[in-house]
């Protein structure tokens, strides 16, 4: 209701906090979805990679449970700097669609473990690659957006893109 009222706002102001041609290049509108897809995705691994440590491995120590977490969690700013990095040399949908698959094999691996699978050091793999393709899509999408848009919206431009993810996150 509240986003209904909203748009009905903006349609109507003189001066609307978002634009109506602020994103409505098709660029514009993947990167907000792959970003709401994102956020989805990156909620669950936040809470059920722990959550699956703490009922497997690790019953008796949370902190061990969520540092299994932290190794997801180190590859993710990683992976955005290199997505960064990569944005100025190659297509952006490039970087996103390898980012996106490689946190698709990460989680497909991780779909396939046991109770025992955090007792063996190859359990790091996936978490990893995982972390670093939700990082490598970060900079591209955001990239994607401003190359998109108009100069004088890119601010409310960007601050979709975390609203997309974290109404994902949310949405998950």
């Amino acid at each position: 209701v509240a986003t209904g009222a909203l748009a009905v706002h903006l349609r109507r102001t003189d001066d609307p906090l978002v634009p109506g041609d602020a994103v409505s290049a098709r660029p514009a509108w993947g990167s907000l979805v792959v970003s709401l897809m994102v956020g989805w995705a990156l909620i669950a691994a936040l809470v059920d990679i722990p959550l699956f440590a703490r009922t497997t491995v690790y019953r008796d120590s949370q902190l061990d449970a969520a540092l299994v977490l932290l190794r997801f969690l180190v590859a993710l700013p990683v992976g955005a700097v290199v997505g960064g990095w990569l944005t100025r040399r190659l297509p952006a949908w490039l970087i996103t669609a390898a980012g996106m698959l490689a946190a698709s094999l990460g989680f497909w691996v991780m779909s396939g473990w046991d109770v025992d699978s955090l007792r063996s050091a190859w359990s790091t793999v996936p978490l990893v690659v995982a972390g670093l393709g939700f990082g490598l899509a970060l900079a591209p999408v955001n990239a994607a957006i401003l190359a998109t848009t108009r100069d004088d919206t890119h601010g409310v431009a960007s601050a979709l893109v975390v609203v997309a993810r974290m109404v994902g996150m949310l949405a998950a």
